[in-house]
C-alpha cells in the first residue's frame, strides 16, 4: 500500500469517526419493534408517546412482544445501562404478545410512562432492593399487589388510559378504553 493510500485511509477514518460523534450528538431516540405484524403502527405510537413526553434525550427503546411473560404480567420496562457510561440510554419494553390489539396499546402506553421515568431520571434502580424515585431512596418490593404498588406504577395507573386516548386521538383513532382500575383490570368504553 502506497503512503498515499494510507494517508488517504486515515483520514477518511478520521472523518467517518468525527461524522459518528456529530451524529450522536444530534441523535434522537432510536425505536426497535420485534416480534408483531403491526411493527409500523407501534413505532409510530411510540414516537407520538416520545413526542408527547418531549423526550430528544439519546434513548435506544426495544420493545418486544413475547409470550414468555411473567404470570399476571402484561409489560415490564427496564433499564439496561442506567449507571454505566453510554451514550445511549438503552430501555427494553416486554409486552406480553397474547393480549389482545386494544391492550397491547394500553399496555404500550403504560410501559412508556416507565420510559419516561427512566429518561427523565425520576426512576433510577440501584440495586435489586433500592431504587431512587425522583430523589428519594425507597425499598423495592413486588408491585403486583394493590397494598404494596409503588409510586412510579400508581403515577402510570393513574395516567396511562388518558395519554393513550391523548395519542390516538392525535392519530384520529378511536379512544382504547374508559379507565384502567388498580387492580390492573380494563373497562373498556361501549361503542
Amino acid at each position: 500500500m502506497t503512503i498515499y493510500k494510507v494517508k488517504t485511509w486515515i483520514i477518511s477514518a478520521w472523518i467517518s469517526i468525527g461524522m459518528l460523534g456529530v451524529n450522536l450528538s444530534f441523535a434522537q431516540p432510536i425505536v426497535r419493534i420485534t416480534n408483531t405484524e403491526d411493527s409500523s403502527e407501534v413505532r409510530a405510537q411510540v414516537f407520538r408517546y416520545l413526542d408527547y413526553f418531549a423526550i430528544e434525550e439519546k434513548v435506544g427503546i426495544s420493545v418486544i412482544f413475547t409470550k414468555n411473560m411473567p404470570d399476571n404480567m402484561k409489560g415490564m420496562t427496564y433499564c439496561m445501562n442506567q449507571n454505566k457510561a453510554y451514550p445511549y440510554l438503552i430501555i427494553k419494553v416486554r409486552i406480553d404478545a397474547r393480549l389482545s390489539k386494544r391492550e397491547h396499546n394500553l399496555v404500550l402506553a403504560h410501559e412508556m410512562i416507565h420510559v419516561k421515568q427512566y429518561v427523565k431520571g425520576e426512576l433510577k434502580v440501584i440495586d435489586h432492593k433500592r431504587v431512587i424515585w425522583k430523589g428519594r431512596t425507597l425499598q423495592h418490593q413486588y408491585t403486583g399487589t394493590r397494598q404494596r404498588i409503588s409510586p412510579w406504577e400508581r403515577e402510570a395507573y393513574r395516567t396511562d388510559n388518558l395519554i393513550a386516548n391523548i395519542c390516538a386521538e392525535q392519530a384520529g383513532k378511536p379512544l382504547l378504553a374508559e379507565r384502567l382500575n388498580m387492580s390492573g383490570f380494563l373497562l373498556y368504553r361501549k361503542k
